[in-house]
């Protein structure tokens, strides 16, 4: 069976275990010890809140650590047994510490130099027109300006000419309509027959001039 380590009052020790894995040992449904097998052969027990310390020191693999407990004189004060890391250990952590700092800043700066290269080779989109501001409120409609009125160019003769005509046109056009639809002609046949009638009568004019 193996030996058990007897901590002596007030008097720090080095130890390492073998294990970090230890063996809970029971008082009915309630756990009360734990106990550890050191790379010595030797068997460490100690209450499950120093377990609870010994887990929180996070020691590497047989690394040692200082383990000590304090006795009062005073017969009310209970004994304690506290845990510490060793000097080489709080070194250990520190190197460590920084050298996990150090990995962290070149990783971010690795991550900013990769962002400013991609938007350095992002094409350049042009920029976007200013947003269009509606106004909330009712907006004045310029009036439409009215278009300049033509002026009519002077009469001659010739309008005079052609008013007069074209008066007589109607008139008889108006007679002849009447006349053929009573006898039944279409009024497009009625439409033909003047103007071959106006066309052939300016003809004979133009001759007789």
């Amino acid at each position: 069976m193996p030996a058990k380590l007897t901590l002596e009052p007030n008097q720090p020790i080095y130890v390492a275990l073998d294990s970090p894995d230890g063996v809970i040992n029971w008082e009915g449904n309630i756990p009360v010890e734990m106990s550890y097998r050191l790379i010595d052969g030797r068997t460490l027990t100690v209450p499950m809140d120093t377990a609870r310390s010994i887990l929180e020191l996070g020691l590497l693999h047989h690394e040692e650590f200082a383990i000590c407990r304090y006795h009062s004189q005073d017969r009310k004060v209970k004994d304690r047994i506290n845990v510490w890391l060793t000097p080489a250990g709080e070194k250990l952590r520190a190197k460590m510490e920084r050298e996990a700092a150090e990995e962290e800043a070149a990783k971010k700066l690795e991550r900013q130099l990769e962002g400013s290269l991609r938007m350095a080779q992002a094409p350049k989109t042009p920029d976007a027109p200013p947003p269009l501001i509606v106004p909330s409120g009712p907006v004045a409609m310029p009036k439409p300006q009215a278009a300049p009125a033509e002026i009519p160019a002077p009469l001659g003769p010739l309008y005079s000419r052609l008013a007069a005509d074209t008066k007589q046109l109607l008139t008889v056009y108006s007679e002849v309509t009447k006349h053929a639809e009573s006898l039944g002609i279409p009024s497009g046949v009625v439409r033909s027959v003047m103007l071959s009638a106006y066309i052939s009568l300016n003809q004979r004019g133009g001759r007789a001039a």
